[in-house]
């Protein structure tokens, strides 16, 4: 089964793979050839459908001797090929849209959701090794490196001096999550457009589809018993130099609150990353069922559940409101945009962007900049149409929420990107010379990370290929 996975996961990469079955000698190694990805497709799905056979494997480790809890079940093998055939259906390697590969990636999923083995969990899944959710994840012992890294500034006890090796989400991803009555939210220069009517532009992160809160840390969050501070001068602000967002916002998925970085007071906790839960089956299904029939509310003997049925099973979980749009490119929308934020940061965004003529490769990654309004110290900062907030700071002044493009450095790897029209971040800083840009990759997934390098690294081509198509550009 573990060779199944890995296989995949090279497949999904490289497309044609070399696939050794049996140890090779150093000739062969040296000679083998590739095996073209339906053939990989194939192979992994008869390994799946072996190991899932009646008493290959358990479908929980709870009651076996030592309750290994992080083991392959028999659940992972139904999952992994769904996912696999999911790969298989997508435009990338069916470029004819063949519906009868949908068709089986549909009924993949179906036969993993009746077998009854998992249901949705309205708790957080990230860290949460007893969710009925989970179908597998990777377990790790105790470590703080992930909040060295990820916690807001002031909770780093000064030990973070750069943002280099941090994940911080964009403002793109930001807008992705709908208020909790399904109206979209985005920020542009003009300031917060939303049409719903109990959305409020002086707290925007406030009534916000659940998953918002577990993913990001926005100005006005709660962590750690207090509110954090974006803003400029805030508690949580901080130059790129000196280990502060370049967008305005912190990771919260995965992070452990309880972690201490004081040296006085040390405390580290296990992460456990999710590698495959149930909710990933149900949007599978929706997605196969509505690119098979066309239809989001088709259904039949042999597929009972429909594509809305799916999907809204998940938002139901958290909260949201239903799915209501009937045409399938309006549905198709609405699916991958709950992909992007059902699992964020869960290492799906990546595959799951459409092809690279797709404007989510080709826009610039933003942030957020908040400002005080009305101190001489600020005025005239941020563009015009910027608007304000209330914030929640010590002096309850107000501030002004904007737009945040990241612009080019100088020297001559900039003028190089520029003239490649790649995005990346230096941040209004006259003390930062290195020039960070943004991959497609990290950009794709809703988040920023500067590279190594002298000049911040070069995001260079790369084989790697989405479910929709080859990246222009993603990391090394």
């Amino acid at each position: 089964m573990l060779r199944a996975f890995y296989f995949f996961e090279l497949a999904r990469r490289y497309g044609d793979i070399a696939m050794p079955t049996r140890m090779l000698t150093i000739e062969e190694a040296n000679t083998i050839g590739k095996t073209s990805f339906d053939e990989v497709i194939g192979f992994i799905v008869a390994e799946c459908d072996a190991c899932a056979a009646d008493g290959n494997l358990p479908n929980t480790y709870v009651g076996e001797p030592g309750n290994e809890t992080g083991r392959i079940t028999r659940g992972f093998a139904l999952a992994l090929k769904s996912k696999a055939l999911l790969y298989a259906a997508s435009e990338l390697h069916n470029p004819s849209m063949d519906v009868e590969r949908w068709k089986r990636s549909a009924k993949a999923a179906l036969d993993l959701i009746e077998t009854g083995l998992y249901s949705l969990d309205p708790a957080d899944k990230s860290n949460n090794i007893t969710s009925p959710e989970v179908v597998l994840l990777r377990m790790n012992s105790d470590d703080n490196t992930f909040e060295l890294r990820n916690f807001p500034i002031r909770f780093t006890e000064g030990r973070r001096t750069t943002a280099a090796t941090g994940t911080f989400p964009t403002q793109e991803l930001v807008d992705a999550f709908q208020t909790k009555n399904g109206y979209p939210v985005t920020l542009g220069v003009n300031g917060w457009q939303c049409d719903d009517p109990q959305f409020n532009a002086q707290t925007p992160y406030a009534n916000r589809d659940l998953r918002f809160a577990r993913t990001i840390l926005a100005n006005g969050s709660q962590f750690k018993g207090s509110m954090i501070e974006t803003y400029v001068g805030g508690s949580d602000y901080a130059s790129i130099a000196e280990g502060g967002s370049p967008t305005g916002y912190f990771l919260r998925k995965y992070i452990q609150e309880s972690t201490d970085l004081n040296p006085n007071t040390p405390v580290s906790n296990k992460h456990h990353w999710i590698v495959y839960r149930y909710a990933e089956t149900l949007l599978t299904y929706a997605e196969s069922m509505v690119e098979a029939f066309g239809d989001p509310d088709y259904t039949d003997e042999t597929y009972p559940y429909s594509a809305r049925w799916a999907i809204n099973q998940v938002r139901a979980n958290v909260g949201m409101p239903d799915i209501t749009v009937t045409g399938k490119t309006d549905f198709i929308a609405a699916l991958r945009n709950e992909w992007r934020v059902e699992f964020a940061f869960e290492d799906h965004r990546f595959w799951d962007v459409p092809s690279a003529a797709s404007t989510a490769w080709r826009l610039p990654a933003r942030g957020a900049s908040i400002r005080s309004v009305g101190k001489s110290a600020n005025s005239g900062h941020g563009p015009t149409g910027c608007i304000s907030i209330r914030s929640p700071s010590r002096n309850s002044t107000k501030i002004r929420i904007s737009l945040r493009k990241i612009r080019a450095g100088n020297g001559p790897q900039a003028k190089q990107y520029e003239k490649n029209q790649t995005t990346y971040y230096d941040y209004e800083n006259s003390k930062i010379h290195a020039v960070i840009p943004v991959n497609d990759r990290y950009r794709s997934c809703g988040r920023v990370r500067r590279l190594p390098g002298k000049y911040g690294g070069y995001a260079g081509r790369n084989p790697a290929e989405t479910r929709y198509g080859r990246p222009k550009y993603v990391c090394r």
